[in-house]
């Protein structure tokens, strides 16, 4: 495929350039800037799993000598419809669901917004072009990267856009990429001088930047590369395009087994005819055991050789360096009364470390999870804590322990010295709901004795990943192996721990 020819700019002449920050807006951007527009860039955040293409667009903007770069906030994620915004996994390279014979990759009305949203500033610059980096050869199933649905954009434009409407000079919409398989791309960019280690092209990627390797798109791009006879310079998770990143394959299975165990797990909700006693207060039922028999199924299909830690059955030893701490049903005493907040814990353990942390919650339909290095994401995107400052201002969280009635005096202390000195205390009675409540933003702060690994384990990895902090009461280091944790937002630590244990 012959590469397109630079078009023939006046000087002053601007344009504003659609920047993901992927390779193809990459080369979009040089591609502009050669032929001698004054370049103004315009970028999204619409709740994309791989938000770090930003901060590549960003990069690129400024070594290309954009004029202006903006980042538009638009709220895509909250229609979903989408495996790359949400919770919804990201597929791996090939295994993408279809419908209507487009990938659950694409994303609703995205080109449509943005180019809306490009025609506009156009409009506000006195530009008359819009580049966006649409591509059929390679992403033919997306319906809005198709030369039909650049045309039928051009006539909108003659319509919508006042000067134009008025017989005057007319925006144009330039896709130059279209028929360019991903090869032709890499040679065009690289003669152009992109520097592409700057771009990011992954769907899944970590929050620092690396791809992961084996998502479509990675896919696509690590292909375009070999083609062209080059190497890929972006960072990667593991081994470019291998697919065999452990961590990942973990985190998926994870995720996909913590869903079926909370479809086992909604099938007894409020129709369980018992449950068993396995101490004064301690409870177990069938749920509980049907639950964990699915995620067991499910280990001991992928992952034969990993170690095993869960509540009902106990520990198995394998002979990988995985060990996974599972707790099928956490907030068991509320799952008998019908209270909503129950959820299932799964954790991947190794060297001693916990790196992998989900967390469902099957009422909601919520899904939190982390990966050590790579951030943690929830339902509606990545997880923060909060910012609060102040102890005096925190909304914290308690549970109490099995041993209640031998620890009661403990237990008021607690809670007394929390009332005197937080906003307000709150009990859910599932302390990985209130890990990934603390992950998520919705408490400052929490603490609870006489945990058990599986209670943990999962929310170490989410608070971790999301900014957190997580220590004994004393504040030494953390372990789920102890059974006390001291968790907030890093921020009010210092006065957590001072307030609730000092002096005693």
């Amino acid at each position: 495929m012959s590469q397109p020819n630079l078009p023939k700019v006046e000087p002053g002449e601007k344009a504003v350039v659609l920047l993901s920050g992927g390779l193809d807006s990459a080369t979009l951007l040089a591609y502009a800037s050669r032929a001698g527009y004054e370049v103004y860039c315009l970028s999204f955040d619409y709740g994309q799993h791989a938000v770090a293409e930003l901060e590549g667009a960003r990069q690129l903007a400024m070594d290309w000598g954009a004029k202006q770069h903006v980042v538009v906030p638009v709220g895509l994620n909250q229609f979903g419809g989408t495996a790359l915004v949400g919770e919804r996994e990201v597929p791996v390279a090939g295994q993408a669901h279809m419908e209507h014979g487009i990938p659950e990759t694409y994303v609703p009305a995205r080109n449509t917004v943005f180019l809306a949203m490009g025609l506009g500033w156009a409009e506000a610059l006195h530009a008359y072009t819009v580049f966006i980096g649409a591509n059929s050869v390679d992403y033919s199933g997306y319906p809005d990267c198709r030369p039909e649905y650049i045309d039928a954009y051009n006539n909108l434009a003659r319509l919508a856009v006042a000067e134009g409407s008025a017989g005057g000079r007319q925006i144009q919409i330039l896709a130059p990429l279209m028929d360019l398989s991903k090869g032709d791309i890499v040679r065009l960019g690289t003669s152009l001088g992109v520097d592409y280690s700057k771009s990011l092209s992954c769907y899944n990627a970590a929050p620092d930047g690396r791809a992961c390797g084996v998502c479509d798109s990675c896919a696509l791009r690590l292909q375009g590369f070999k083609d062209a006879g080059l190497e890929d310079p972006a960072p990667y998770v593991d081994s470019k395009g291998d697919g065999r990143d452990p961590w990942t394959m973990r985190l998926d299975v994870a995720r996909k087994l913590a869903r079926k165990a909370g479809a086992c797990l909604r099938g007894f909700y409020g129709q369980l005819e018992g449950y068993q006693n396995k101490g004064e207060v301690d409870l177990v039922t069938q749920a509980d055991k049907a639950a964990e028999a699915v995620i067991l199924a499910g280990l001991a299909e992928h992952f034969p050789t990993d170690s095993v830690l869960a509540e009902e059955s106990g520990a198995e030893e394998g002979t990988s360096q995985y060990r996974w701490i599972i707790d099928p049903l956490d907030g068991t005493t509320n799952f008998v009364h019908s209270q909503p907040q129950f959820a299932v814990s799964i954790a991947v353990e190794t060297e001693g470390e916990r790196v992998i942390g989900v967390i469902y919650l099957p009422y909601f339909d919520e899904m939190y999870y982390a990966v050590k290095g790579r951030g943690a994401k929830g339902p509606d995107g990545p997880l923060k804590v909060t910012q609060t400052q102040e102890m005096n201002h925190s909304l914290l969280a308690t549970g109490f322990p099995y041993s209640r009635r031998e620890t009661i005096e403990t237990i008021l202390e607690d809670v007394r010295r929390a009332i005197l000195n937080g906003q307000g205390v709150r009990r859910t009675g599932a302390a990985a709901v209130d890990l990934a409540y603390l992950a998520c933003g919705r408490y400052d702060g929490f603490w609870e004795r006489e945990l058990k690994p599986w209670d943990m384990a999962a929310g170490e990895v989410l608070v971790r990943e999301a900014g957190g902090t997580l220590t004994n009461f004393q504040g030494g280091e953390f372990s789920p192996y102890v059974g006390e944790i001291a968790g907030s937002n890093g921020l009010i630590h210092k006065q957590l721990l001072a307030s609730l244990f000092e002096g005693r």
